[in-house]
């Protein structure tokens, strides 16, 4: 008798905790009019158009004499009340353990209870030996039914001890519900609940916005999630699972470093427990490779220490790619910067995340989407692109649309195919932003701007930023050469990458990487530089100025206004900062300038405001346009915004006109003759691809010569190129234009090659003296053709000579003459000097293309 007892308190004890628990959510049907007595018949009614299921009778058990906690119970309700229906209109939260709980309790000491979930025809019955009429929230039908109605947890439990006979909550709590119902009832707790495996141990959700946990499950099954720092319930919140999925939300929690624990019920049975978790920043990084990119490849993150449990990164195992949006990723886990594989996420990511650690003093995660080779249209969803009817049109007219049956598994190249895998699973989840690093694989497919203005507006849709107001911060591509992608088509597709954060400057960002070391992995390929911590470092400034009220500029510098004026090109830029500055060097790179005829060649330029700089060239008396790092290979360009005196973000690519029939070029950065070693590439190529002496012997050279650039002597930039010989002969010098003087006939696609549209050569030579004698130009195309430009006209310009060299008529090595025209594919260009000294110096400087010859005044 003392076990039954035992039970029977504990049974007790457990109506009241789950009642008093489930209370908390708010009932789905109106609460029964508190005046108004609702009938056992008309409460128990089944739904319009099904049959109505009666309860049926159950024979009254013999009561026993002896005194136990039933008959003192039973002693205390008024007498003359039996064969009554407790009715409970209430959701089915609530149903499923108050009629378990009654159930037992009938089948050890007689009660019983008939219960009806109005939300569905599913009735669990026992009959009610006896009824109690108590106070409150009782009432009695005429017709013999009793109907409890509440409207919040005390009331309920106030109800609940009137019809026990209990006072204050009767036996206490020490005893949970999910315990003795395990034990009790196996049978009726034997459902299915699974969380989904985004929400794992060590996971972060974003600060100050309500957050969602949710999972699968059997139809009908209560869920109730709790959040708990230690034994504190700090936030709870009750579902039911409903076509087979459940979502439960809970309030929003601040930042901290309290690591709390998630509680997932199911019929308020305890069946997962998540661990360590926290609130902080997170934000989602996507793009391509350059975003995957990780921290193990990279230079910095090689050496890095892991030591940090507040950042966070869901790192998840990509294998085939669905047609269908899938809802969760089928193999996760949460990674903490104290765990070594973190370093197979995202470099950029992890260093961003770093900076705004430790800035913001919060736990700060990423969750890394990104994808190798993507393109932007695998990032869109089908109903993005179906209800964009400029982006149907265009994908089907590029043949880019897919249907499902030509949809294939194995391959990510397909619209959709990232939006499926990697951002469908996610987007329950609350976050603070986008990075993004892409746009590479979209270079000559057109139409970015509008595919990224549709990209926006879907994540802001899908994260719930309701004024389409996402941050998002994203950079300029590669520095590159790319296949079938002229100088000014890479530029434009840089100018149009950046045209959506210019135009939306109060929720997105722009940073160019131009400067960014073109030295990469060995493992990998030219496109992936090996550091991503200044790409990082950058795109977390902008992110503390757009997202959490920093006041510097979020954007690189770009141009707003141009003038032309005295024979110079005057270009004023917005997002300077404390002032336009130099990444680096003494003197700006990156500049070009064209006349009426519209050919760009190598400019001169100064900054002469905050915001505005002077672009102008000896050579041209009446300039057209100017533009600035406006084509591929733009590793030197150096213009910048700065901040506290320091370099803060480098300028984006800017040309001042474009009209039909412009030539564009590149900045010959040999040209300067100041640099020692130059980087040059070759797509694809691992063993082509490293930095080489900007300048080499040429193929002519006889004598002992020796080159270095010579800081001391110049008469532009940083110095010259000292050509020091030591015996009497040819000497000969050329830029590096191809490696092969290394071994490999390969010429290198990020150098100008082609100089057809010039009509004049331009240089400063120094040095010269009775010994010594400047031949001419020799120009070799790659059909082993030489071509000489030996008529020249020379003018004094203090120690040095500025030499102008006609191209129109050039000396072939095939007979007779020619012109600049043939000048289409040179593997090297040689300056050769006669020497009959013993030895000697010889200068070169500031060599320049054009079609105006100009003097060098």
């Amino acid at each position: 008798m003392k076990e039954m007892k035992r039970i029977l308190s504990l049974l007790l004890v457990g109506v009241i905790l789950i009642m008093c628990f489930a209370s908390c959510k708010k009932d789905k049907e109106e609460p029964a009019d508190e005046t108004t007595a609702s009938s056992a018949e008309e409460s128990t009614a089944a739904p319009e158009g099904e049959d109505e299921k009666v309860p049926p009778k159950k024979e009254e058990e013999e009561k026993t004499e002896t005194k136990n906690d039933y008959d003192i119970l039973r002693a205390a309700l008024p007498d003359g009340i039996g064969g009554y229906a407790l009715v409970i209109n209430d959701s089915e939260t609530q149903t499923a353990a108050l009629v378990s709980a009654f159930s037992a309790l009938s089948e050890l000491d007689g009660w019983g209870v008939s219960v009806k979930n109005e939300s569905s025809d599913e009735k669990r019955v026992a009959f009610v030996s006896d009824a109690a009429i108590g106070s409150g929230a009782f009432k009695v039908s005429a017709e013999g039914g009793i109907t409890v109605s509440y409207s919040d947890a005390s009331g309920l439990l106030r109800a609940l001890n009137c019809l026990l006979g209990l006072q204050n909550g009767g036996y206490g709590a020490a005893i949970t519900l999910a315990s003795v119902m395990s034990e009790q009832m196996p049978d009726f707790y034997d459902c299915e609940l699974e969380k989904k495996n985004i929400f794992g141990n060590k996971m972060l959700f974003q600060q100050n916005k309500p957050f969602t946990v949710s999972g699968t499950g059997d139809a009908g099954v209560d869920v109730l999630v709790r959040l708990k720092d230690g034994d504190t319930v700090v936030a709870e919140n009750n579902g039911v699972v409903r076509k087979g999925s459940f979502a439960v939300t809970l309030e929003a929690q601040k930042g901290s470093y309290t690591e709390y624990d998630i509680e997932i019920y199911a019929d308020y049975r305890l069946v997962t427990t998540i661990s360590d978790v926290v609130f902080g920043e997170l934000w989602i990084s996507a793009g391509q490779s350059n975003m995957e990119y990780t921290l193990s490849a990279d230079a910095d993150g090689r050496e890095i220490e892991l030591d940090d449990k507040y950042l966070r990164s869901l790192y998840s195992v990509r294998e085939v790619y669905p047609y269908e949006e899938q809802t969760d990723y089928e193999k996760c886990v949460w990674l903490t910067a104290e765990n070594g594989y973190i370093k197979s996420t995202s470099a950029v990511a992890y260093f961003f995340s770093a900076v705004l650690r430790e800035k913001l003093d919060v736990p700060v995660g990423y969750i890394n989407c990104a994808v190798g080779g993507s393109s932007i249209r695998e990032w869109l969803s089908r109903d993005t692109i179906d209800n964009n009817d400029e982006l149907y049109k265009f994908y089907f007219e590029k043949e880019m649309y897919v249907v499902k049956s030509e949809w294939k598994t194995s391959n990510h190249a397909q619209m959709t195919s990232c939006y499926n895998l990697r951002i469908a699973p996610i987007t329950e989840f609350e976050v603070a932003g986008m990075i993004w690093y892409q746009g590479e694989a979209d270079i000559s497919a057109g139409n970015y701007k509008a595919q990224m203005e549709a990209l926006h507006s879907q994540f802001c849709e899908d994260f719930g930023f309701e004024n389409e107001d996402m941050p998002l911060i994203y950079v300029t591509i590669q520095p590159y050469v790319y296949s079938n992608v002229t100088q000014a088509d890479f530029a434009e597709f840089q100018l149009d990458l950046a045209s959506f954060a210019l135009e939306n400057p109060t929720f997105s960002a722009i940073i160019a990487n131009n400067d960014v070391s073109p030295e990469f992995d060995y493992t990998n390929s030219p496109i992936h530089p090996r550091t991503k911590l200044p790409i990082a470092n950058r795109m977390a400034q902008s992110a503390m100025s757009l997202v959490y009220g920093g006041e510097t500029e979020i954007s690189s510098p770009v141009l707003v206004s141009s003038e032309v004026s005295g024979g110079a090109v005057y270009m004023t830029f917005g997002n300077v900062g404390d002032g336009l500055g130099l990444l680096n060097g003494s003197y700006l790179k990156g500049f070009l300038v064209c006349g009426a005829d519209g050919v760009f060649e190598r400019a001169n330029a100064e900054i002469v405001d905050a915001d505005t700089v002077k672009v102008w060239s000896e050579y041209i008396s009446e300039p057209y346009a100017a533009s600035y790092a406006f084509y591929s290979a733009t590793y030197t360009a150096n213009l910048c915004s700065t901040l506290d005196g320091n370099a803060l973000y480098p300028a984006l690519p800017a040309i001042t006109e474009q009209t039909d029939g412009m030539v564009y070029t590149s900045y010959l950065d040999w040209a300067d003759c100041d640099l020692e070693e130059r980087f040059h590439l070759r797509p694809g190529n691992a063993d082509i691809s490293r930095s080489y002496p900007t300048w080499i012997l040429g193929a002519a050279n006889t004598a002992q010569t020796a080159l270095a650039i010579d800081n001391t002597v110049k008469v532009q930039g940083t110095g010259a190129l000292k050509i020091a010989y030591s015996s009497s002969g040819i000497v000969s010098v050329t830029p590096t234009m191809d490696a092969e003087k290394f071994g490999i006939y390969e010429l290198f696609r990020d150098t100008e090659t082609s100089f057809t549209q010039y009509g004049v050569m331009r240089l400063y030579i120094g040095g010269l003296d009775s010994a010594e004698t400047f031949c001419g130009i020799v120009f070799t195309d790659t059909d082993g053709t030489k071509y000489t430009a030996n008529l020249f006209t020379s003018t004094e310009s203090g120690d040095f000579d500025a030499v102008c060299v006609d191209l129109n008529t050039l000396e072939s090595s095939l007979g007779g003459t020619a012109d600049a025209s043939v000048l289409e594919n040179i593997r090297s260009i040689e300056f050769i000097f006669e020497v009959t000294g013993s030895s000697g110096d010889i200068y070169i400087d500031g060599v320049s293309f054009g079609c105006e010859g100009g003097t060098a005044e």
